[in-house]
């Protein structure tokens, strides 16, 4: 297995989430995603969609989302 580096994408989730004390579910529940969702996108098998990049990046800065 090659291992392989972390986008910066993945890593603000990953250290949002050590950072906050949260599992994936938790964080699942707060940027409204699935739980499988935010292991492709941490893991990198899938590519954010637009939406999906600015909403998470807006939890991550501190903005709730509705």
């Amino acid at each position: 297995m090659v291992a392989r580096e972390l986008g910066p994408f993945a890593k603000s989730i990953i250290e949002y989430q050590e950072k906050n004390h949260l599992t994936d579910a938790d964080f699942s529940l707060e940027s409204h995603r699935s739980v499988e969702r935010i292991h492709a996108l941490k893991t990198m098998e899938a590519e954010p969609t637009n939406d999906e990049y600015r909403e998470i990046t807006a939890v991550i800065n501190g903005q709730k989302l509705d």
